[in-house]
């Protein structure tokens, strides 16, 4: 879910598409964003393996990816030269680059400066807001598409405080109060909370609607994060 309903454009000719461009078409499809992941090759059995896996996603997805990324920088050095080749080829929408860990963001940063990166994928929550200060900056200098993963903590942020404590904020439920505070950052363009069930997706898109937080609800929220991560959700 993003800041916008959206159907990406193609971007060919090896022009590099801007992030308001990622979410601003105002279309009701669903954008398709799908990764490499490599991990343990290196090479010719990196490229082999990840372009065996990109040839089956565009198959599956009826031959245009809008986001392919490379999952957790596995190879990158290996994949970025033939995502790059796909994309001026109209086969690929915009290439990202990911990592789980907060510490391996900087790793990012290199890509970014150097315009190999349309999109990033980072963790970010009020327990794991560390690329607030390290790569969101940087993203919002170079133009580039922001997607936030790990919304909930890997379920740490789960359940949470009583509803009764939202009162005032315009949730809810606490799932949807944690969207909302990472849709808040304006430099966040889309956060994916994983679930297969439809009633928690539908429950989810709730925190893509305005308005967002304002600096002290976010802050509340903040406050709250930190003081029931973990608990049992009582209080």
């Amino acid at each position: 879910m993003g800041s916008d309903s959206s159907t990406p454009r193609p971007c060919t000719g090896g022009q590099r598409p801007s992030s308001a461009a990622l979410w601003d078409h105002g279309g009701e499809e669903a954008i398709v964003g799908t990764k490499v992941w490599t991990y343990g090759l290196a090479g010719e059995q990196a490229v082999f393996e990840g372009r065996f896996q990109f040839e089956a996603q565009l198959a599956h997805y009826g031959g245009f990816i809008d986001v392919m990324q490379v999952h957790n920088l596995a190879a990158y050095q290996d994949h970025l030269p033939w995502l790059e080749e796909e994309r001026n080829a109209g086969r690929i929408g915009w290439i990202g680059g990911t990592h789980y860990r907060t510490d391996a963001l900087t790793a990012l940063v290199p890509l970014m400066d150097a315009g190999r990166l349309d999109v990033i994928g980072v963790p970010y929550n009020p327990l794991e807001a560390e690329a607030a200060d390290m790569i969101l900056p940087l993203a919002e200098e170079q133009d580039i598409g922001v997607i936030a993963m790990r919304p909930f903590a890997e379920g740490e942020l789960l359940p949470g405080p009583d509803i009764k404590r939202l009162d005032g904020l315009g949730v809810e439920t606490w799932a949807e109060a944690l969207l909302k505070w990472t849709l808040s950052d304006g430099r966040i363009h889309v956060v994916i909370p994983a679930t297969r069930q439809e009633p928690h997706l539908l429950a989810n898109v709730q925190a893509a609607q305005p308005p967002r937080f304002d600096p002290d609800q976010r802050a509340f929220v903040g406050r709250l994060a930190a003081k029931y991560a973990g608990a049992s959700g009582v209080g």
